[in-house]
C-alpha cells in the first residue's frame, strides 16, 4: 500500500515537498495550513484532526527558516498527538549506510549524507548540500543549496547555512547560527569579530 502524506504548510516549500513526495513514490494527500486557503488545502491542523483519521497518514512539515521556533513547535505538536512526522529522502540523494537521520528530515535530490554523519530531527537539506564524514547536524537546521559541512564539523541546532556556504573541517558552530550564502566559517572567521557578526547571529 502506497504511503499517504499530508504536507503541513502550503507555500513555496510546501509545493516543493509535494513534488518530492511524488518523486519518492508516495501519495500526496493535501495540505494543512493555519493561514491559507485553496483547492488542495484541507484546513488548519485542528480542523483536519477532526475531519480525518490522521493515523492513516504521515505528516511532512513544510515550514521554512523564517521562524525556526514555529517549525519546531509544529513538529512537537504532531508528535505529541501521536501522529507520524514523515521523513522524506529523494531516491537520488546519496545516503551512506553508516549515517543516522532523525525524524522529520527532508532531503532533496543530489544532497549527500556521508559516512558516520549524524542528522538530528527536522533537518532540511536542499539539493547539493553535503554533510561530510563524521559531521553532526543539530535538530531543526536547514542546509541550503550546495552548502558544505566538511569532515568532523559540528553544527548545533536551529541554524541556517546559506547557499554555497562552507563550514571547514573540525569547526563547531553554535546553535541559532545564520551563515550567509557563499561565506566560509573557519578559525579565521572566529578570530575576526566583524566577520562573525556578519555571517552568524
Amino acid at each position: 500500500m502506497k504511503k499517504k502524506i499530508i504536507v503541513y504548510g502550503a507555500r513555496v516549500l510546501g509545493y516543493h515537498i509535494k513534488n518530492l513526495i511524488k518523486e519518492c513514490g508516495y501519495e500526496f494527500s493535501g495540505f494543512i495550513s493555519d493561514i491559507d486557503e485553496g483547492d488542495e488545502i484541507l484546513g488548519d491542523y485542528e480542523m483536519v484532526k477532526k475531519s480525518k483519521d490522521l493515523n492513516e497518514f504521515e505528516i511532512a512539515v513544510a515550514l521554512g527558516y523564517s521562524n525556526f521556533q514555529n517549525r519546531w513547535d509544529v513538529f512537537q505538536k504532531i508528535k505529541n498527538d501521536n501522529f507520524i512526522v514523515a521523513k522524506l529522502i529523494h531516491p537520488k540523494a546519496i545516503i551512506n549506510i553508516e549515517s543516522k537521520i532523525g525524524e522529520g528530515a527532508v532531503i532533496f535530490a543530489g544532497a549527500v549524507v556521508d559516512y558516520n554523519a549524524v542528522l538530528g530531527d527536522m533537518v532540511l537539506m536542499y539539493s547539493g548540500a553535503i554533510a561530510s564524514h563524521d559531521t553532526f547536524v543539530g535538530s531543526n537546521t536547514i542546509l541550503s543549496l550546495n552548502s558544505t559541512l566538511c569532515g568532523m564539523a559540528h553544527l548545533e541546532g536551529f541554524s541556517f547555512i546559506g547557499a554555497g556556504a562552507v563550514v571547514v573541517d573540525n569547526m563547531s558552530v553554535p546553535s541559532m547560527s545564520f551563515i550567509k550564502a557563499g561565506k566560509v566559517y573557519s578559525k579565521k572567521t572566529l578570530e575576526n569579530p566583524e566577520v562573525i557578526k556578519y555571517i552568524a547571529k
